[in-house]
């Protein structure tokens, strides 16, 4: 009994200092996305629920970027939300030929503590499937997901604790409820494809199990875009007008790529004029290799958690463009992965891949994003910054870097997979024999 308040109290003090840091920081930083993000909600505030219909309308609706809306609906309902509490204003403008753009403080806070709340979401998730205070500490007061939530400000925790939360009633025999948060976490992000799909060949496995989780996961799915179909359903057709953003090109810029192969072929590009475009085009290659493989493990092992954490390592070791933010879901997720994993080696690797995650933090120059779209930087803070940071800007460090990620994520698929491998040699040779 004793020992169960001091973790909770051990847990809540791990909660206050976390969410300390958060909220010193948050007010004074905006990624360039959260600049977007306004812009994104005042075309939501014009058009409601056909916000769709101008998924690409940058132009006409005066956006900071031109960036189009290729999130699920999810992000725009908060958005939307947040719209009517909050203004979502910013300012843009030229100097010298450098675009220049501020964002309202306000908004910036607004939306970034909707983003800390799900990491404390996230935390108390980890804290629930493990009952282990090092691993929540592991995620939490990650820099990498820190940076995330309260730095540059991205959404990927919300997704996450959805995902999480999917898990865990899934786990619990709660089929109806688990396909229903599956179903919004996808629909929030999509980023979590990969580990749904691979919980659908997992569940395959159990009939009644796989239709239950199904009929939930179309009931989310129905539940979240009902506004959308009611109201103007041709809007989401408006969608194929933003595809072009996911086809394949060059990762520029290099300083925050995180696929290590793309990361080197488009240097070899740059540096010596090399056409290597058509390598990143076929990433798929070393996901299809990797993919029998995986579903080979699948279909040996049962652990939800496990399964889930190795099909999103497969996204983001083999996905052409991995952003730095898609790194908070495969750190949290390393996190249960720790509790749940039996081998040894693995288990050293996954707690290595989530320090060289956050290692990334002290190399690249943060406080940019304390003066890049804040009219009234806070000194103080960009100093304190500058003083824990490496502040590198040379392109082959960061292509060195996301280069031995990928290597990490790479030799966990390999190592898991060992079994399914060593099977596909031994039909192999009695063919060839």
């Amino acid at each position: 009994m004793k020992n169960s308040k001091s973790n909770k109290l051990v847990f809540t003090a791990i909660l206050l200092v976390g969410l300390f840091v958060r909220l010193i920081i948050a007010p004074f930083s905006s990624g360039s996305d959260i600049v977007q993000f306004a812009g994104f909600a005042k075309t939501i505030q014009r058009h409601g629920f056909c916000f769709y219909n101008y998924a690409d309308a940058y132009i006409e609706e005066t956006w900071p970027y031109n960036w189009p809306y290729i999130y699920g609906p999810v992000l725009a309902y908060i958005l939307g939300v947040l719209a009517h509490i909050v203004s979502p204003s910013y300012k843009a403008f030229w100097v010298n030929s450098y675009h220049i753009v501020y964002v309202s403080e306000m908004w910036v806070l607004a939306l970034k503590l909707v983003f800390i709340v799900f990491d404390v979401l996230v935390a108390l998730l980890i804290y629930t499937i493990t009952r282990r205070l090092l691993l929540v500490v592991f995620y939490y007061l990650n820099p990498a997901v820190i940076y995330t939530s309260s730095i540059y400000g991205m959404f990927d925790q919300i997704a996450l604790t959805l995902l999480l939360a999917g898990l865990f009633s899934l786990e619990r025999k709660r089929t109806l409820l688990a396909g229903i948060l599956l179903a919004i976490s996808l629909l929030t992000k999509q980023i979590t494809l990969f580990p749904i799909l691979g919980l659908a060949i997992l569940l395959s496995r159990n009939r009644d199990l796989f239709k239950n989780t199904l009929l939930g996961f179309l009931i989310g799915t129905l539940l979240v875009l009902s506004p959308i179909l009611l109201t103007c359903p041709i809007s989401l057709l408006k969608l194929k007008d933003t595809v072009y953003m996911l086809r394949p090109s060059y990762v520029e810029p290099l300083i925050y790529s995180f696929n290590g192969l793309s990361s080197l072929a488009t240097l070899i590009h740059r540096v010596y004029n090399v056409d290597t475009l058509w390598f990143i085009e076929n990433w798929y290659v070393f996901t299809l290799i990797l993919l029998p493989l995986l579903v080979s493990y699948t279909l040996r092992e049962n652990d939800i958690y496990l399964n889930t954490l190795l099909y999103y390592l497969l996204f983001t070791a083999t996905y052409w463009r991995v952003n730095y933010q898609y790194l908070t879901l495969l750190t949290g997720l390393l996190a249960v992965g720790v509790a749940r994993e039996v081998r040894k080696p693995l288990i050293k690797i996954y707690i290595l891949l989530a320090l060289y995650i956050g290692v990334w933090f002290f190399i690249f120059p943060v406080d940019w994003w304390f003066r890049a779209h804040i009219e009234r930087p806070n000194n103080t803070i960009i100093e304190t910054i500058r003083a824990i940071s490496l502040n590198i800007y040379v392109n082959e460090y960061y292509v060195f870097y996301s280069l031995l990620l990928t290597l990490i994520e790479f030799t966990i698929l390999l190592h898991v997979t060992q079994a399914g491998l060593k099977g596909l040699k031994a039909r192999l040779y009695k063919l060839l024999k």
